[in-house]
């Protein structure tokens, strides 16, 4: 994050989406669902990848699951002010807004 809040001129704004993981036990069920089996097949396909370079991805998603609140500590450690975070889908993936 230091290196965003480097490369931002003073009053330069910061978006980043990533995924989370959803509050709502039917929407993280589904979430999970499309996570594992639906996100990496598409991309396989869509790609006509077959070396099986996209399975990464829901262990990638995984990582990211519930980290809102480490991503804001780090946000504020790098100097960025004005933090907003706000759940998109459902919770599915969130937004986090922040300012040099």
């Amino acid at each position: 994050m230091g290196e965003f809040f480097r490369v931002l001129r003073p009053g330069g704004r910061l978006v980043i989406l990533e995924f989370d993981k959803p509050r709502i036990p039917i929407i993280g069920a589904i979430s999970d669902f499309y996570t594992r089996r639906i996100m990496p097949l598409t991309a396989t396909l869509i790609s006509r990848d077959r070396s099986g370079a996209y399975k990464y991805l829901p262990a990638s998603v995984e990582n990211l699951h519930g980290k809102g609140a480490a991503v804001a500590e780090v946000l504020t450690a790098a100097g960025f002010v004005g933090l907003q975070q706000t759940p998109l889908s459902f919770g599915v993936c969130i937004c986090h807004r922040a300012s040099k």
